[in-house]
C-alpha cells in the first residue's frame, strides 16, 4: 500500500510576501548605488560612467538580484520563474499596436509633464535643463541601450513580472495601483514620479488584461527610446528634432483657437490610445481563448461533443483567463511590513529630490 508523505511543517508559499520582500531589498540596493555614485568613484570611466551604473542597477540589481532572491525564496527554476512572470509571445499585429500605443504615450507624456512640472515648480522645484551640444551617433546608441533596452527588460521583469505577480491576489485594482506606485517610487526622482506612476499602472493593466509581459516590454522600450531619439534629433537637426517646440506652439496665438486645437489634438490621441489598447487586449485574449478552447476540446468526451440541443456551453471565469479580479488574499500586518518599508523609503528619497532641487 502506497502512502503519500506530507510535510506539515513546510510553510505554504506566500507570493505577496516574497515579491514585496525582494522589492524592498532591491530598492535598498538601488539607493545604496545612488549614494555610492555621489562620491564619483567611477568618474575614471569618463563617457562610460553612466553605462556602468546602468549595468549595475539594471542588470545587477533590478534583474539579477531579483532573479536570484526570488529563486532562493521560492526554490523554483529559472524557466518556471519566467513562465510565472508571463513571458508569453504575442502576435505581429499586437507588436504593431504596441508601437501605436507608444506614440500616443509620448504625446500624452509631453502634455502631462508640462502640467506636472508646473505644479512642482509651485513648491520650488527646478527641472534640470539640457546642456547637450554634441551628441554623436555612437553616444546615442550607448544611451539607447542604457536608457531603453535595459530598463525595458529589467524593470518589466521586476515590476510587471515579479511584483505584479505577487500582488494579483489582492485583486486587480489594488495590484495595479500598488505596482504603479512602487514603480514610480523606484525611480527615486520627483520629476519622473508623476508620469511613471501613470504609465506604471497602465503597463500593469495591459499585463493583466493580455496575460503577457511582452507588450509592456515593447512599449517601455519604445517610450524611453523615442524620448532619447528626440534629444538626439534636436542636437543633430534630424526629423522631429523640433518636436517639443512645435508642441509648445499649440498654446500660442489666439486663446480660444489654441484651446480648441489642444482639445481636438488630445481628444484624438486619447481616442487612438483607447482604440489601440482595446485591439491589443482583444488580439491577445483571442489567442488565449483559442488555445484554451483547443485544450478543452481535447479533454471532452464523446458525450460532451454531442449535446442534445446542438450547442456546447462552457462558462469561463476570469481566473481561467489569468485575471484575478477579486481579492483572494488578505495579508496580515506582519506580511505588509516589507511593502510599507519600501513605500516609506521610496517616498523619503523622492521628496528629498524635491527639496534638493529647490535649494
Amino acid at each position: 500500500m502506497n502512502h503519500t508523505q506530507i510535510n506539515v511543517f513546510k510553510k505554504p508559499e506566500n507570493p505577496f510576501f516574497n515579491a514585496t520582500m525582494v522589492y524592498l531589498i532591491i530598492m535598498v540596493a538601488f539607493v545604496g548605488v545612488r549614494i555610492f555614485a555621489q562620491f564619483g568613484l567611477l568618474n575614471f570611466l569618463g563617457d562610460f560612467e553612466d553605462l556602468a551604473y546602468s549595468l549595475i542597477i539594471q542588470v545587477g540589481i533590478i534583474f539579477g538580484l531579483t532573479l536570484v532572491l526570488y529563486k532562493m525564496f521560492t526554490g523554483k527554476s529559472v524557466k518556471a520563474i519566467f513562465k510565472e512572470f508571463n513571458f508569453k509571445p504575442i502576435s505581429f499585429k499586437a507588436v504593431l499596436l504596441c508601437i501605436g500605443i507608444s506614440v500616443c504615450l509620448i504625446i500624452f507624456n509631453t502634455a502631462f509633464n508640462s502640467i506636472y512640472t508646473m505644479i512642482l515648480q509651485l513648491f520650488g522645484y527646478s527641472p534640470a535643463s539640457s546642456t547637450i551640444t554634441s551628441y554623436p551617433l555612437s553616444m546615442f546608441l550607448v544611451a539607447l541601450f542604457a536608457s531603453a533596452v535595459l530598463p525595458a527588460f529589467c524593470e518589466e521583469f521586476a515590476n510587471r513580472g515579479m511584483l505584479l505577480n505577487g500582488l494579483k491576489k489582492l485583486g486587480v485594482k489594488k495590484a495595479i495601483v500598488i505596482s504603479g506606485l512602487l514603480f514610480a517610487l523606484m525611480h527615486l526622482n520627483v520629476g519622473q514620479f508623476g508620469y511613471a506612476f501613470m504609465v506604471g499602472m497602465f503597463f500593469a493593466f495591459v499585463c493583466i488584461a493580455t496575460g503577457s509581459i511582452v507588450p509592456g516590454i515593447i512599449m517601455h522600450f519604445l517610450n524611453n527610446g523615442i524620448v532619447e531619439y528626440l534629444t538626439f534629433a534636436r542636437v543633430n537637426n534630424l526629423p522631429l528634432g523640433n518636436y517639443y517646440e512645435q508642441f509648445a506652439t499649440l498654446g500660442q496665438g489666439d486663446f480660444l483657437s489654441s484651446i480648441f486645437l489642444i482639445f481636438i489634438a488630445l481628444f484624438a490621441i486619447m481616442f487612438l490610445f483607447a482604440w489601440f489598447t482595446y485591439l491589443l487586449i482583444k488580439d491577445c485574449q483571442t489567442r488565449k481563448l483559442n488555445k484554451l478552447g483547443n485544450e478543452i476540446y481535447e479533454n471532452l468526451s464523446e458525450a460532451d461533443l454531442k449535446p442534445e440541443n446542438g450547442m456546447l456551453k462552457i462558462n469561463l471565469s476570469p481566473k481561467m483567463l489569468g485575471m484575478e479580479t477579486k481579492q483572494t488574499y488578505f495579508p496580515t500586518l506582519k506580511a505588509k511590513i516589507p511593502l510599507y518599508l519600501t513605500i516609506c523609503l521610496g517616498t523619503i528619497i523622492t521628496v528629498m529630490t524635491l527639496i534638493w532641487s529647490a535649494i
